[in-house]
């Protein structure tokens, strides 16, 4: 028995080192991504798992995320509670990029987060509690060790007071894009344009999908075409960008810029591309076509139904692109290094000796830069004047931002010129556009020069054109290797480094709690209901809301939306049931019925569990990871959440909670359409529809979507039934979640 045990021992001790040792595959990678290796980081069982110095240590209900913290009571001492993990770091061989965050609540402001390597706690990668007497999210990005990872909360010297600490996190985490400014992908309809008259898409289809990307806008557009498709007249075609958006013209040139690319498959012959031009302020998208000419090729001609080719039933077209939106910027970095990423920023270059755009008309030039691992990504562009505007002398160059240097090293050399991207020049008067590429110059290798396209000649002031008003060169991006730029152990992103709550319910949306037969309250995530529920009329319980709800000491404008089940135990045919609510107060009925008989008053246990709605619903979401799922709202669109009752046949709603529905259609029995008021939502929201019968508590009567409507982000509309098969007009409660413009 002993040698069996030993056995089993030594099995599972390699088992472990195996875990702990082997080399992981590309899916096994994904699964750590964005996993918490510290045991108990919700502080759920107390603090089990972790290792506490100085202080008195207990548990605590006031929690910011689940329902137990730990609570930290100093009196003169030093704080230091922190945990260790071995998990994955053979894998992490240092070079994998992590983060550590806690939540605390302190009014001290000397407490730190800081991040721990092979059991050693950091003494600069720490972000610091402002002691402001709120929950604050203190991460820290650094590099995962090889041997042990973890973090620490602490004091560097003595200090009284109370600390509240939850949900701590340690991990593997692509920091290369922040959930504060990257969302989920939405879908859109967009309008197709041509320049005289609109296509129709008949029995086709067009499609859009869009996400925000830090301070750029990514999208697709998908047109397919149909047997009734009509392409409209004109010269060419276009799409626009989803509502509500614009373009940020101080990033992009405001004249005409290249937004991206566009994609024709022609099912009967081949496939054709070319690429998207923005004009002015116009959101659109306008698609031109690509021709091989002599030894340019040009793009001063548009798509249309028959250019590049004559579209018929099964033609696919596929439009990308990437826009910087106006509103939209990333938030700042906490942490910086020598190899770390930077942000979009505008710089003037130094152009060949006697260039200038002159003035006038519209004369521009605007450049920017921004770092992406071991390169260089420059973008911009400029337009001649009206007046004094001169290509110069010799062929036409641009230098990279002072201070750096291209890593020749690292491009492929064309003949001693390495070519690190194309770029549009147009000559307006002519109608022309040409494809030309951008050479690194090797005399001068932070100098790029402009290539005709055929040979190693430069652009000069009359090739391949004699230059004058309203002619353009744009970059749309191009990437150079800078000497002493790597990829190895860059730290990438941005991060809200502090997230503060002025309270608990700042941070919370969903609430909680246990309600027994005589009113006395338990079980809530967070202290949400004050004092126990009163008891009136039989079974009518009221339960009165804690005031500041809202969060920052701000009562609830709107009621929230709440649900509610009875206890399981007291009677299979035991019922619960909102009877009504306001902005303070939540009223439940509880009793029993028979499939013959309305419900008969009785006190029942029941579990109830409200949502926070309309302008109220906060949507935060801090943890961050890349991970299209934990996207926080702030910068973004902001969730909201709405609800009301009405009673199917009507056009008026009985009760709203916000102001939201603009008006209430019928088309027939059991058939209702709600029309929102305009800028409610920003796409078609999620919504919930409950159908009843007043006087009738059974569960015969019901709404679902109608998938036959056309349901947007401007209405929604539902069928009624009784017995799901016979429509039917009943009462209802309707509760919609979505995002605001």
């Amino acid at each position: 028995m002993k040698n069996l045990t030993l056995f089993i021992f030594i099995l599972f001790s390699f088992l472990l080192t195996a875990r702990a040792q082997q080399e992981l595959t590309d899916s096994q990678k994904q699964q750590i991504q964005s996993e918490n290796i510290l045991l108990n980081g919700g502080f759920e069982a107390g603090k089990t798992s972790w290792t506490s110095g100085a202080g008195t240590v207990t548990s605590s209900t006031t929690a910011i995320k689940g329902k137990r913290s730990i609570s930290v009571s100093l009196s003169s001492q030093t704080l230091n509670v922190y945990q260790d993990s071995i998990l994955y770091a053979s894998q992490y061989a240092g070079s994998v990029q992590g983060l550590a965050y806690a939540r605390v609540k302190t009014t001290l402001s000397t407490v730190k987060v800081c991040a721990r390597q092979a059991g050693v706690t950091s003494s600069t990668l720490c972000v610091t509690h402002s002691g402001s007497g709120n929950w604050e999210l203190l991460k820290v990005p650094f590099i995962l060790s090889a041997t042990s990872n973890g973090l620490s909360i602490n004091t560097a010297s003595n200090v009284t007071g109370t600390v509240l600490i939850d949900d701590a996190f340690v991990g593997a985490v692509d920091l290369k894009v922040d959930t504060n400014n990257i969302s989920n992908w939405q879908s859109y309809t967009p309008t197709w344009y041509n320049s005289t008259t609109n296509p129709s898409v008949g029995n086709g289809s067009i499609s859009g999908k869009w996400r925000r990307v830090g301070s750029d806008m990514e999208g697709e557009v998908i047109i397919r075409v149909g047997s009734t498709t009509t392409f409209g007249t004109g010269t060419i075609m276009s799409v626009d960008i989803p509502s509500g958006y614009s373009a940020d013209t101080s990033v992009i040139d405001s004249v005409e810029s290249s937004p991206g690319t566009w994609a024709a498959l022609d099912t009967a012959v081949t496939r054709y591309d070319g690429i998207l031009r923005m004009e002015g302020t116009t959101n659109k998208l306008f698609l031109m076509v690509r021709r091989q000419a002599t030894t340019y090729p040009t793009i001063n001609e548009g798509m249309t139904g028959t250019l590049p080719f004559t579209m018929s039933n099964g033609d696919v077209i596929t439009i990308r692109y990437k826009i910087p939106i106006v509103g939209w910027a990333s938030s700042g970095s906490i942490y910086s290094s020598t190899n770390a990423d930077t942000s979009l920023a505008e710089y003037t270059p130094t152009f060949n000796s006697g260039f200038s755009v002159g003035t006038g008309g519209n004369a521009s030039s605007k450049f920017w830069w921004y770092r992406d691992g071991q390169y260089m990504v420059i973008s911009g562009g400029w337009r001649l004047g009206s007046s004094g505007a001169s290509i110069g002398t010799g062929n036409h160059s641009i230098t990279i931002p002072s201070g750096y240097s291209i890593d020749t090293s690292k491009l492929t050399l064309l003949d001693g010129y390495p070519n690190v991207g194309t770029v549009r020049i147009g000559d307006f008067s002519a109608g022309a556009e040409r494809v030309a590429s951008i050479l690194v110059f090797n005399s001068s290798s932070n100098t790029l020069f402009i290539g005709n396209g055929a040979n190693f000649n430069g652009i000069t002031s009359t090739t391949p054109w004699t230059w004058a008003q309203d002619d353009f060169l744009s970059i749309e991006e191009i990437r150079v290797p800078i000497v002493g730029w790597e990829n190895s152990n860059i730290i990438i992103g941005q991060f809200n480094g502090l997230e503060s709550c002025t309270d608990t319910y700042q941070c919370t949306d969903s609430f909680s709690a246990y309600v027994d037969n005589t009113g006395v309250v338990s079980q809530e995530n967070v202290e949400w209901i004050t004092g126990n529920a009163s008891i009136t009329d039989g079974s009518l319980f009221q339960i009165n809301l804690a005031s500041g709800l809202k969060g920052g000491g701000q009562n609830l404008s709107n009621p929230m939306n709440c649900e509610v089940t009875p206890y399981a135990t007291d009677s299979s045919t035991a019922q619960a049931k909102i009877d009504t609510f306001t902005s303070s107060t939540v009223k439940v009925r509880t009793g029993y019925s028979t499939s013959t008989s309305t419900m008969t008053k009785q006190p029942y246990h029941f579990f109830i569990s409200c949502q926070k709605q309309g302008a109220d619903f906060i949507g935060k979401t801090a943890k961050a990871v890349a991970s299209d799922q934990n996207v926080r709202t702030n910068g973004l669109l902001k969730s909201v959440m709405y609800s009301g009752a009405f009673a199917v046949g009507t056009s008026t709603p009985l009760q709203t909670y916000g102001d939201w529905i603009q008006s209430i259609s019928s088309s027939g029995t059991g058939q209702v359409t709600f029309n929102f008021k305009t800028n409610t939502f920003a796409s078609r929201p999620t919504c919930i529809i409950t159908g009843y019968k007043t006087g009738a508590e059974t569960n015969s009567y019901g709404c679902n979507l109608d998938i036959a409507a056309t349901n947007t982000a401007s209405s929604v509309s539902f069928r009624c039934n009784q017995n799901s098969t016979t429509a039917f007009n009943v009462s209802a409660d309707i509760l919609c979640h979505g995002y605001s413009p």
